[in-house]
Order: structure tokens, then C-alpha cells, then sequence
């Protein structure tokens, strides 16, 4: 039977209204929460499985706090450059080498068991995708990471659940992360920003072979700093175990000079009130809270190593080497 335009729309129309009717109410959006306490810790990633083929071509630590996380992956098969005590002593075959790295730092939300990683520091481009993927938990002490699109699935197994023990310090300047001193139980993480955020593109290697980089704009390009160790249990205490800077792990003294003093940083009067001006914001995140964080304990002038060693003195670790003052 024909009808015509406005009985065809009316048609339409009843139709969307008879399906909202039967649907019912939409169910409310489930806002972000911190990720579940089983994840707290200090993780190795075992394999990534992508296409029903494993590897395992980096080494992951991967350090989780209530809130906040660091990650750095070393390739495997990455020479160990012991002759090098700073860029300048690598060839250019061997910076495009340090090029492969990755690592990041930043924020974790949850919703569900749908995880999301929010990147404030990265040693790779930035590539416009999120980096978001739905956990799992299959044992204690480990998890699965599974792609939402099951591109992927990766095996996570935890070194070290922390002990309920974290601290965080990060430097910010305008909004943006400079770095960020990560310590779960004994091990910890240092991350330093690069001066500059890198321009959008699928890695590293692709940005230097598109820009058609010189040396110098390489070693600009590698200049973030990933340093992962121990507290305690090195061989010396802060001992720098594995970095992106090759360098670090051998000149333990330059390392802790590093994490010490990364910035020539002036000491601030009334930090907490340059906050408005966001020139530069000192903060100390306690997980969970064993105190009030440093700039907020003092009048003083405080620093990095000074707010540094203020924390670390409140969660009764070893002191910080001279070379951090």
C-alpha cells in the first residue's frame, strides 16, 4: 500500500519512540576510579602475544601506586654501551639504537576492570591513541592485559606487591610533568622529561627519518630519562639498576647527582603559592599518607633534593649520598 512522506516520518518516529520505550532507562555512566589495590606493586612484563605469535623483546619494570605509575622498557637485545659516559661517546649508529626505548609516566584510572593509562611523560611520540586495555587477574601475583579490539594480550607478573609502602615526587612547571620520583617498597623509578614534547608520530624512529634530524636534534630527541633500581637491596643504596641512559647504571655517583639535582632548580619561597602562577609546583603524593607532604610541612625554601630528602627521611630510608644535596 503506498502512503505517503509524513506517514512514512510518523512511521519513523514511533518506532524510535517504541524502542527508547522498551529499552528502559540508559544506565549511568561509571565515572573513573583508581585502579584496584592487586594492582599495586612493581610488575615484569613475560610476553605479549599479538596474531597468536609470543615474544618477548623488552625488558618491563612497571611500578603501580594507588594513583599514579611509571613504566620503562629496555630492548633486550640493547648492547650495554660500557665505554659511554654521555651521549657524546656514541656513534650515530648507536643513538638510533637508544632510539627504540620506550617508557611513560603519568595517571591510572579505572572503570571496571578496563584500565587506562594516562601518559604525562613519554620517551616515544605521542601517537593520538590511548593507551587503554582491559585487565585481568588469573593468579596471585599475576595478570593478563588483554587489547579491547583482542589485537593483543600480554602477561604481567608482580616482583613486588610494595607493602603498602609508596611515595611519589613530582616537579611540575605550567602543567607540565619535568619529572617524577616513583618508590614502591624498595624499588623505585626516576623519570626526567625532555626540554621539549616531541611532535606527533607512529616512533621515534620514524620522527628522526621524517625531520631528517641532525645529531644534535637526536640527542635532543633521546634526552628523557628513564632510571630504575633499588633503595636498599643494590649493592650500593639508590642503586641505579637499568635507564635509558646507559651511562647511569655504570657511574652510580652521576646517577644519584641526577635523581638529586636533574634541574638547575632555585629554591622557592612559599612554594605552595606559586601554584597560582603555575611556575613551579613541588609536590609529594603519600600513598597512603604517612604525613603532610613537604611543601606543606615547611615554610623554608624548598628544592628538589630538599623535598626529596624531607620525604624520604619521613618514611625512615637510607639517607640520600651527599651528591643529591
Amino acid at each position: 500500500m503506498d502512503t505517503s512522506p509524513y506517514q512514512r516520518r510518523l512511521a519513523v518516529l514511533l518506532g524510535l519512540l517504541a524502542g527508547h520505550a522498551c529499552s528502559g532507562s540508559p544506565r549511568p555512566r561509571e565515572e573513573p576510579v583508581p585502579p584496584p589495590s592487586w594492582m599495586h606493586g612493581v610488575w615484569t612484563r613475560e610476553w605479549i602475544e599479538v596474531r597468536g605469535v609470543r615474544s618477548s623483546r623488552f625488558a618491563v619494570q612497571y611500578l603501580q601506586t594507588p594513583t599514579l605509575f611509571a613504566d620503562m622498557r629496555l630492548p633486550i637485545e640493547r648492547p650495554s654501551f660500557s665505554r659511554a659516559t654521555s651521549f657524546a661517546d656514541l656513534t650515530d649508529a648507536e643513538l638510533l639504537l637508544l632510539a627504540r626505548q620506550r617508557g611513560f609516566a603519568g595517571r591510572v584510572t579505572a572503570v571496571a576492570d578496563t584500565i587506562t593509562w594516562h601518559h604525562e611523560i613519554d620517551f616515544q611520540p605521542r601517537d593520538g591513541t590511548a593507551d587503554i586495555g582491559r585487565v585481568e587477574r588469573v593468579g596471585p601475583g599475576q595478570m593478563y592485559e588483554h587489547a579491547l579490539d583482542s589485537s593483543y594480550v600480554e602477561s604481567w607478573r608482580s616482583i613486588a606487591s610494595g607493602d603498602s609502602a609508596f611515595l611519589v615526587v613530582r616537579v611540575e612547571q605550567a602543567g607540565r610533568l619535568e619529572q617524577t620520583l616513583l618508590i614502591v617498597g624498595d624499588h623505585f623509578l626516576y623519570v626526567r622529561n625532555r626540554s621539549a614534547d616531541l611532535p606527533a608520530a607512529p616512533s621515534l624512529d620514524s620522527l628522526i627519518k621524517a625531520t631528517h634530524a641532525t645529531r644534535e636534534q637526536i640527542i635532543a630527541y633521546l634526552d628523557c630519562e628513564f632510571s630504575t633500581g633499588r633503595v636498599r637491596g643494590g649493592s650500593v643504596p639508590w642503586e641505579v639498576q637499568a635507564s635509558t641512559l646507559p651511562w647511569r647504571r655504570l657511574d652510580q655517583h652521576a646517577a644519584q647527582s641526577a635523581i638529586g639535582r636533574p634541574l638547575p632548580v632555585k629554591p622557592l619561597r612559599a612554594p605552595w603559592a606559586c601554584s597560582r602562577e603555575r611556575r613551579r609546583l613541588f609536590r609529594t603524593a603519600f600513598q597512603p599518607a604517612h604525613g603532610a607532604s613537604c611543601r606543606a610541612r615547611t615554610k623554608a625554601p624548598c628544592s628538589w633534593p630538599g623535598c626529596v630528602r624531607a620525604s624520604v627521611q619521613s618514611l625512615a630510608m637510607p639517607p640520600i649520598p651527599s651528591a643529591w644535596e
